[in-house]
């Protein structure tokens, strides 16, 4: 069982149910006029095509740090490249594939929704924050703390000479449905 926040878990399995609102879906129960990819235009917007196929996604899915990529077979089906990525792969390569596909939907909607364009990079370091975070949460011991008047606090390095450290944060208010990230270096 992959350790995901529930939000990307319940996403996931509305995904591999295929009941997302994609175009596809939309106009099989009348809501849309056409099923065409709002993003590409070129093909009807499955699930599949929407999280692996269509040009956006597939940007996103080159920064995926995955040993293994899914397919962009039309005929295999969004399970098959689920299950087949999850039997190829770790259980934390896994997780990351997963969360990359609620980035790439979240890329989406934002496009759909609200006439916004996500770079790539930002919609990758958007999913794998979001995951590093949860893990972070969920697994705090793995991570170097100090106790300071009661509160766990991380002990902050300074880089070695002539190297750069990036820091990064991300936070997520689920009531509003927004998502904060910072980086500094």
């Amino acid at each position: 069982m992959l350790d995901l926040p529930a939000n990307v878990k319940i996403f996931m399995w509305r995904a591999l149910k295929n009941i997302l609102p994609t175009a596809e879906n939309l106009w099989k129960r009348k809501s849309l006029k056409e099923p065409i990819c709002q993003i590409c235009k070129l093909q009807v917007e499955s699930v599949s095509h929407a999280l692996i196929e269509c040009k956006a996604a597939r940007k996103i899915w080159d920064l995926a740090p995955l040993t293994v990529q899914l397919s962009k077979d039309h005929n295999q089906d969004f399970f098959s490249a689920i299950q087949e990525m999850c039997s190829r792969s770790l259980k934390a390569e896994a997780e990351l594939m997963v969360v990359y596909c609620w980035g790439i939907w979240s890329a989406r909607n934002k496009f759909i929704f609200e006439g916004k364009k996500s770079d790539s990079r930002i919609s990758a370091a958007k999913a794998e924050s979001v995951l590093k975070a949860y893990q972070r949460v969920r697994k705090p011991g793995t991570f170097h703390v100090t106790k300071v008047r009661g509160v766990d606090q991380k002990r902050w390095k300074p880089p070695p000479k002539n190297v750069l450290k990036l820091n990064v944060d991300a936070a997520v208010n689920s009531k509003d449905q927004k998502t904060g990230l910072g980086a500094i270096i």
